[in-house]
């Protein structure tokens, strides 16, 4: 126990100092290892948006190994891994070339890398959502033993934390792009807002007016978004959308959401971004566009959230030939921060998005 409180005290040293999760998980399973000599140990992670597995680290291991797992969806549940993570439950599987529960291309490759015997152990951030796992192989003639297992549990417990601080981590990339991307993107959407308003407001004292009423509004929906404590989704995106409001149509319509912080932050990032958009090539670049801002909340619902943004009045939507920075922003900041489902259209009448999320704290909750 004192040789584990160790191990995690490290860890937890090396996530305040900022060393990538990488290699603490690596070190986590070189640790077992040299506990138990006779097993070879590996971490898996989970990508949540797309419930696949998104990399292994088995450090005594090929790295294609852990290549292959990348891209495995959980649901189809085709090895010990992806059962575990699906049903959060540790699973045993003392035989790998004969268990029926393998798919027989996930069977031949643990085969061929000599791995006939393995167990596999959930790996849970502090609510329990699984985010990988830790895989004990051993001999087949020589199973983990009641201590082992006990002592595997309290590694993966550590490999969860691990797991949910890379979450964190990539999550702070996202922002450091999104804001370097956002930096280049203000000047430009500020220049349009500042023609639409000189368009729409020939006379300076009435320019003027307008115009630092909008840039108070885009200051005052980046201040709620970023402030401690749940924010209300319908004054997030009323602040957020009224510097666009005078020259346009936006109907927000839905019941009183308070999200959480992490929810907040993605939403006014997501809607910055669409209204830029908007700006640039939809409804918002002519007079009279629209846009209607729907959600829907049903806490008795598996994919309790919906939201929909869609475009019109605008010109004639084109589908673009490539994703850019923005449009991977509102997919990967959305689906991240609560495990949303992002679905975008490009009709000729007008651009639209839908999200749908499960019902969970990290969105937030409904007051009625």
């Amino acid at each position: 126990m004192e040789i584990f409180e160790g191990l995690r005290n490290n860890a937890l040293s090396r996530i305040a100092h900022g060393d990538p999760s990488g290699e603490i998980l690596a070190d986590i399973a070189m640790h077992f290892m040299d506990r138990f000599p006779r097993t070879t140990a590996g971490v898996t992670s989970l990508d949540r948006t797309t419930l696949a597995f998104a990399s292994g680290i088995f450090p005594t291991v090929s790295p294609a190994f852990g290549d292959a797992l990348a891209g495995i969806r959980v649901a189809d549940e085709p090895g010990s891994c992806a059962r575990s993570v699906a049903r959060g439950e540790t699973v045993d599987v003392p035989d790998v070339p004969s268990d029926e529960r393998f798919a027989p291309e996930w069977r031949d490759l643990c085969v061929g890398f000599d791995m006939t015997a393995m167990t596999s152990f959930p790996a849970a951030q502090r609510d329990g959502t699984v985010l990988g796992t830790f895989v004990v192989v051993y001999d087949p003639q020589t199973p983990l033993d009641y201590q082992t297992r006990r002592l595997a549990e309290q590694y993966a417990q550590l490999c969860g934390f691990i797991l949910a601080y890379r979450r964190r981590e990539d999550g702070h990339e996202l922002i450091v792009g999104e804001l370097e991307h956002r930096t280049r993107n203000l000047i430009n959407t500020i220049g349009a807002l500042v023609y639409s308003t000189l368009k729409a407001n020939p006379e300076m004292e009435r320019f003027r007016k307008v115009l630092d009423g909008r840039l108070s509004a885009m200051a005052r929906a980046h201040s709620l978004a970023l402030s401690p404590g749940n924010t209300d989704l319908r004054q997030l995106l009323v602040d957020t959308l009224a510097p666009y409001s005078i020259d346009h149509h936006l109907n927000i319509e839905g019941p009183k959401l308070l999200l959480s912080e992490q929810s907040a932050v993605a939403f006014c990032l997501a809607t910055h971004e669409l209204a830029t958009n908007a700006v640039k090539y939809g409804s918002l670049s002519r007079s009279g566009g629209r846009i209607d801002v729907t959600w829907d909340y049903d806490p008795d619902a598996e994919a309790g959230f919906r939201f929909d943004w869609v475009e019109s009045g605008g010109p004639q939507v084109v589908t673009p030939t490539r994703q850019g920075f923005g449009q991977r922003t509102i997919h990967a900041g959305l689906a991240s921060a609560f495990d949303a489902k992002v679905e975008v259209d490009y009709p000729a009448e007008g651009f639209r998005l839908s999200l749908t999320a499960p019902r969970s704290l990290r969105l937030g909750s409904m007051v009625n």
